[in-house]
């Protein structure tokens, strides 16, 4: 059963234990009522019928002013009046059909007065016995037709606040199957929904919050759609730019050496051989071996640094480093690193390296700068396992920061920088790229949750610098 269908149910038995409840206390509250009226008109019956009856021994008109009593008495509510004859005595038994009947037989026996027995002298002599009894029926059929009225006026009320009930909680249930549609819409992944903000302040605030997170995970999903799209112009562009590497590098170096080896060949296939012009193609053949490899290593380099498994990622940033300061030597550039470096996955690593990489890259080509840092910080804190036992786990901050020009105005993140972004945010980081107010560009990155043994990247010092 809804809640709503609840809610009406309980209203609906609340008005009618009402009414039950208010039937039920105007009969406990009668009860006396008539028990004293029946007692009260008993003895006044039984007093006027004792004034009578001694006129009627008196009077030569004993039967006529007899009748005359009888008839008198006979108006009389809440007693039932008749003669017996002399010498008979009945059981008063006075039955009444339907409801009134049942209600006086569920009344006490001690409520109820004995029938008064009066004998009737004339001066002809006994003429029977006068029969006072009690007789509570009339009261009780007014107050029968009473609670009726009660009862149906009671019930025309009880349902129109039944139904004045019933819609106000439609009305104030109507916002919450709203929320509900609204909420099954964001699970069917559609996102732009219309709430009316109806209804009390608490569903309010309620409307207000899921719509708010239904902007959030549209946004989110559109992020995301332009992320990945980005990612894969990233993907394509990258591949377009290492084919024409191949080809601009690699292709003009193969032909050469091609080239060189047909003289060696041909020096080599002379009668008598030709010495000196085989070893002075075979030393060019050499210089375009070693043109190959440097191109190779180039874009290997692009791939993947080269000695990041090997060396581990401080002994990376430092090759890195240093490579920057021969190419950039006007550009005071500082590397510091933590004297423990927590281990790495492959995939945080890399996120790190490439992270500074993008950064240096950045600042070199857009600052102006004259001074570059680079730092790396590990934050250690304690995270709760799901059995109750705590675990040493790190958060590792890294930032690009430069004294240069600062972000322009209109400043959005390139290709790079996003997928940087895209990276750090899939390992469940934080990134933020900031003007700072003295001059310059704060990147900081934070990558929480990193567990494991530490490694070190200095023998000493609770950080180097280089």
């Amino acid at each position: 059963m809804s809640l709503q269908a609840r809610l009406n149910s309980v209203i609906a038995g609340l008005l009618l234990i009402s009414l039950s409840a208010l039937i039920v206390v105007l009969l406990v509250q009668s009860t006396p009522r008539i028990v004293a009226e029946t007692h009260s008109m008993m003895r006044f019956a039984e007093a006027l019928s004792r004034r009578s009856l001694e006129n009627i021994a008196r009077s030569p008109m004993g039967k006529a002013e007899l009748q005359s009593l009888l008839a008198e008495l006979y108006g009389l509510r809440h007693v039932t009046i008749r003669i017996e004859p002399e010498g008979e005595t009945r059981a008063v038994d006075f039955r009444h059909p339907g409801a009134v009947g049942w209600v006086l037989r569920q009344l006490p026996s001690s409520l109820q007065p004995e029938p008064i027995r009066l004998p009737i002298a004339t001066r002809l002599g006994p003429a029977g016995t006068l029969v006072i009894a009690p007789n509570p029926g009339d009261e009780l059929s007014e107050l029968l037709d009473e609670i009726l009225q009660i009862s149906l006026a009671g019930g025309l009320i009880c349902f129109v606040l039944f139904a004045v009930t019933t819609n106000v909680v439609t009305r104030s249930f109507k916002p919450i199957e709203e929320l509900r549609r609204a909420l099954l819409e964001l699970e069917d992944g559609r996102y732009s929904i219309s709430l009316t903000h109806s209804g009390p302040p608490e569903l309010r605030t309620l409307a207000s919050g899921i719509s708010s997170l239904a902007t959030a995970l549209g946004d989110a999903r559109s992020e995301n759609a332009r992320l990945s799209s980005m990612l894969v112009r990233l993907q394509d562009q990258e591949r377009q730019e290492i084919a024409r590497e191949l080809h601009d590098e690699f292709g003009p170096h193969l032909f050469a050496a091609r080239a060189r080896l047909a003289l060696l060949k041909s020096a080599l296939g002379r009668e008598p051989p030709d010495v000196a012009a085989a070893h002075a193609a075979s030393d060019r053949l050499a210089e375009e071996i070693n043109d190959i490899q440097t191109t190779n290593r180039r874009v290997l380099q692009r791939l993947e640094p080269a000695g990041l498994k090997e060396l581990g990622l401080a002994a990376a940033l430092e090759d890195m480093v240093d490579r920057w300061r021969q190419e950039q030597a006007s550009v005071e550039l500082e590397l510091t690193l933590p004297r423990q470096m927590p281990a790495l996955d492959a995939t945080h690593a890399l996120t790190i390296y490439r992270v500074v990489q993008e950064g240096l890259t950045n600042a070199y080509r857009h600052a102006a700068a004259s001074r570059i840092e680079v730092q790396l910080r590990c934050l250690p804190q304690h995270a709760m396992l799901p059995d109750g036992a705590t675990t040493e786990q790190t958060t590792l901050e890294i930032e690009v920061r430069d004294n240069g020009r600062g972000l322009p105005d209109g400043y959005a993140n390139g290709f790079g920088l996003s997928a940087m972004r895209q990276r750090v945010v899939a390992l469940g980081g934080t990134w933020r790229v900031n003007t700072i107010p003295t001059g310059g560009v704060l990147l900081s990155v934070l990558l929480a949750g990193i567990s494991g043994a530490s490694t070190a990247a200095r023998s000493s010092g609770d950080s180097a610098k280089s």
